[in-house]
């Protein structure tokens, strides 16, 4: 199945970047300084450093509650919308001279390696205050995500505010299941049954002459953040621990080292006996979303809802292909149960921005993020990224946006987000942010199929590189 026109509207998502602008708001492409604008900083100006959206919308969206804010509170923002590519280093360049913004928002940089780091380093300022009015309100696994530890105070508090969720949710072709007479009631719940289903079918697809189509569309690549974030349901499948609740390192212990190894083993095997497409080892992260896309993959898991929300558009004559694909024939669902047969536990990782505990204006700043929460203004930003996210504010959820019958997608993330959860391993310990950044998980699956490591042999290269970093924090 070949869908044409997709990827166009994919990749248009990109190419409307950088065309919202106003008086105060500065879209940097690339960054030409990460200093603060000196004129804003005489003027009093709150600084905001966003990521730019990949949406127009989404840009559009913080111009007007910037601008809004503006009018009610009679202070400036000099908002700047900075490439995703950019912002990390840009934020690392403005900490190095000590000339941060007051407010940052680096999307998945944030929490996946930034905030947890910072916030050990006592480099962000404490947000409980900021929170505790919205306390009953929030997920739980909203604020659990923004609880980091201080090593400067000794403490752990909340140094980040929730803006949103982001479930990794598994999605599938129910026009290509149906072509071997199978559907959804079909998939088992338990683990080997489901991994054991697609391979099944991708072997019945290649004998019906469906060579171009692979079974599991899984990514074996250190070019993104997409194999990490889908290899720890495999480690959770498991019941590996890879640390306390203290934030000790547990992977050394027999159970969880034995547990890496197979959770190595089965991930690195669906590719090395042929139903993960071969070009998988050099995807970006948006090499899976296209891969599914063009139908090359019948299953996919991704780190939110932006597969199927490709398809989601308006309601018009030109548009009923691309809706039928979004409300027929995509599907999307949760991970199968553990090989104990108790439920997964999803890993949830919270979209989050943060206050520099080195903010020029920090009254203002907080003074903002209460606004951004107001239920109405936090729906806006929301609703402009489509839903990618969900909100991290329970009442929200019960919005119309959120509750469309007839909608599969939000139904089934949310289901995710309210059963067994738990956060991020860097929320127990900030050395595990660096696992992330050095992407010790993706080397360690490529150390396999490209090196010729056995999984024993990976797995206990990955433990000691893993111990090494945390000796650096201790």
């Amino acid at each position: 199945m070949k869908i044409k026109n997709i990827l166009t509207l994919f990749f248009l998502f990109g190419f409307a970047l950088g065309i919202v602008t106003c008086s105060h708001t500065q879209i940097q492409s690339p960054p030409s300084t990460s200093a603060i604008d000196p004129e804003a900083k005489a003027q009093n100006s709150l600084e905001i450093w966003w990521t730019q959206g990949l949406l127009p919308e989404e840009n559009e969206a913080i111009v007007k509650l910037t601008d809004e804010w503006e009018r009610q509170s009679g202070m400036s923002v000099n908002l700047k919308l900075i490439p995703r590519t950019a912002i990390a280093s840009e934020l690392e360049k403005a900490i190095a001279t000590g000339s941060v913004p007051d407010i940052a928002y680096p999307d998945n940089a944030g929490p996946g390696s930034l905030f947890p780091r910072w916030a050990w380093q006592g480099k962000l300022a404490d947000v409980t205050a900021l929170l505790e009015p919205l306390q009953d309100s929030f997920n739980e696994i909203a604020l659990s995500g923004v609880y980091y530890q201080n090593h400067v105070s000794q403490e752990r508090s909340y140094y980040a505010v929730p803006l949103g969720v982001a479930t990794t949710n598994i999605h599938y072709w129910r026009n290509l299941l149906a072509e071997m007479g199978l559907d959804d009631t079909d998939i088992p719940r338990d683990w080997q049954g489901f991994w054991a289903f697609w391979q099944q079918a991708s072997d019945r697809l290649h004998q019906n002459g469906r060579k171009d189509v692979f079974g599991m569309g899984l990514s074996m690549s250190d070019k993104g953040n997409d194999m990490a974030r889908g290899f720890v349901h495999f480690l959770d499948a498991r019941n590996v621990r890879i640390l306390n609740k203290s934030g000790a390192l547990l992977l050394e212990h027999p159970s969880n080292r034995q547990g890496l190894i197979d959770a190595l083993a089965e991930y690195a095997g669906f590719y090395q006996e042929g139903y993960v497409p071969l070009g998988a080892t050099e995807w970006r992260d948006s090499g899976n979303n296209i891969s599914f896309l063009e139908g090359q993959s019948l299953m996919v898991f991704n780190g939110n809802l932006s597969i199927p929300l490709t398809q989601k558009l308006p309601n018009n004559p030109y548009n009923q292909r691309s809706r039928n694909l979004y409300y027929r024939q995509i599907a999307t669902r949760g991970w199968p149960d553990k090989l104990d047969g108790t439920p997964m536990t999803a890993e949830i990782e919270v979209k989050q921005t943060a206050i520099f505990a080195d903010a020029p204006h920090p009254k203002l700043a907080k003074q903002f993020l209460a606004y951004f929460l107001q239920p109405e203004h936090l729906s806006l930003w929301l609703e402009s990224l489509k839903g990618r996210f969900l909100p991290p504010l329970q009442p929200l959820l019960e919005s119309a946006f959120w509750n469309d019958p007839d909608d599969p997608h939000f139904a089934a993330a949310i289901a995710i987000q309210r059963g067994a959860t738990r956060p991020p391993w860097q929320v127990l310990h900030p050395a595990y942010s660096e696992v992330n950044a050095q992407k010790i998980w993706q080397k360690t699956l490529l150390s396999i199929l490209q090196d010729g490591l056995s999984p024993e042999e990976a797995a206990d290269r990955a433990i000691t590189q893993i111990q090494d970093i945390f000796a650096q924090w201790s």
